[in-house]
């Protein structure tokens, strides 16, 4: 794999972007084949996540030191600065949100309790939240008796606006992430969506905590990072030309793929598109293809 530095096209996401980034996610409303549940509580929680963003601008915590002469990721989370007060704050509203909406017996009660007694558990947590899979969670998703899936989507969505906005302080002074092998180059966590772009069909993978996004072999998984185009699966609806599963018979997983060469143009955004694609994750679930961690990215 090279190791020239890696660039973004797209800039970081701000606290000013989520307005837009709400409006498009509302436009999901009463369509046809829309959680719309799903799609209300992520406008929540975005709202969310925004809010500590304004607030991590307004008063940053101190940079960690990037290490970027050992290779990604950029951001380092052992050394990672974190506002115990900002990520508190964040959680609570985002435990709130999924608890308003969540089934009796989920265990996101005793999730909560247990970051309120063990003061420590919640830096761990988002610590652990650019782990690609899902094994830092599982005994504690045991010992809380949470689901590991809920457990996870409450510590990614918390940890990724403290995790994007390190990532954007450290690249803004200068300092460039390098190329990986499959995970982002700037946090380390698994890529949430693959893009095709549209001038040249170009393979761009967008990463599920930070928002980074950088390309990567068209036929290489970015999971397992094996070579092998007769391994890999291709899941898509009648009448979606624009939209796929690329699935990994090796390691069983699964991406989403949006090919931008068939919209019309304009914005686009990962966090939109994973959101209404919720469709093709039961598609997987029921072809027994694993999903990746969940998209937690402000973008």
């Amino acid at each position: 794999m090279s190791t020239q530095p890696v660039t973004d096209s797209s800039p970081w996401p701000t606290a000013s972007d989520a307005a837009r980034l709400i409006g498009h996610l509302e436009s999901l409303l009463g369509r046809e084949g829309i959680a719309e549940d799903y799609v209300r509580l992520r406008i929540e929680l975005l709202r969310a996540q925004a809010d500590a963003l304004e607030t991590l601008a307004e008063a940053p915590p101190p940079l960690p030191s990037p290490g970027v002469d050992e290779g990604p990721p950029l951001v380092r989370f052992a050394p990672m600065s974190v506002d115990p007060g900002v990520a508190r704050a964040l959680f609570a509203r985002v435990a709130a949100a999924c608890v308003a909406r969540a089934r009796e017996g989920t265990g996101l009660r005793r999730f909560e309790r247990a970051v309120e007694d063990q003061r420590d558990l919640l830096d761990e947590l988002v610590r652990f939240a650019a782990v690609p899979d899902e094994w830092p969670f599982a005994g504690l998703a045991e010992r809380l008796d949470v689901p590991v899936e809920v457990l996870l989507l409450v510590a990614r969505v918390t940890a990724a606006p403290l995790v994007t906005d390190t990532a954007r302080r450290l690249i803004g002074a200068g300092n460039l992430p390098r190329s990986s092998k499959g995970n982002c180059p700037v946090c380390g966590a698994a890529p949430g969506l693959a893009e095709l772009r549209a001038d040249d069909g170009a393979r761009v993978l967008h990463c599920s905590l930070c928002g980074h996004a950088w390309p990567f072999g068209r036929l290489d998984c970015p999971i397992c990072v094996g070579r092998d185009p007769m391994g890999i699966e291709k899941l898509s609806v009648e009448g979606d030309p624009a939209r796929w599963i690329e699935a990994c018979r090796p390691c069983r997983r699964y991406l989403k793929t949006v090919d931008r060469r068939e919209l019309p143009p304009g914005p686009f955004f990962p966090l939109v598109e994973e959101v209404a694609g919720l469709y093709f994750d039961l598609l997987a679930a029921r072809e027994g293809w694993l999903p990746g961690p969940p998209y937690a990215a402000v973008r």
